[in-house]
């Protein structure tokens, strides 16, 4: 089962929601299960840790577009960069403080 699928299912019993505490460890859950159920998909990431951090993501981003609680003005916003994606990430992660 594609990671979204599971994670639609995973909402659908489970809310997520709550302090950054709890969602981790829900996620964290459904990351290792994920895992279990899906141990050929798993082997191309190299990295079990990556589907945890796809899921966090995933929720990041659904929470910041379709959640009430969250000001337009805070709201993530689409950057156009003509950096490749590792550069772009390397500066989304470990900005400058110059």
């Amino acid at each position: 089962m594609d990671l979204d699928d599971a994670l639609r299912k995973f909402q659908a019993q489970i809310k997520v929601q709550g302090e950054a505490q709890k969602v981790e460890s829900l996620i964290e859950a459904f990351s290792q299960r994920y895992c279990v159920c899906n141990p050929v998909l798993i082997r191309q990431f190299q990295n079990p840790d990556t589907i945890f951090i796809l899921a966090f993501a995933i929720i990041l981003l659904n929470t910041d577009m379709y959640s009430p609680n969250v000001k337009p003005e805070k709201k993530m916003k689409l950057r156009i960069s003509s950096k490749t994606s590792e550069e772009w990430i390397m500066v989304r992660t470990f900005p400058e403080t110059c």
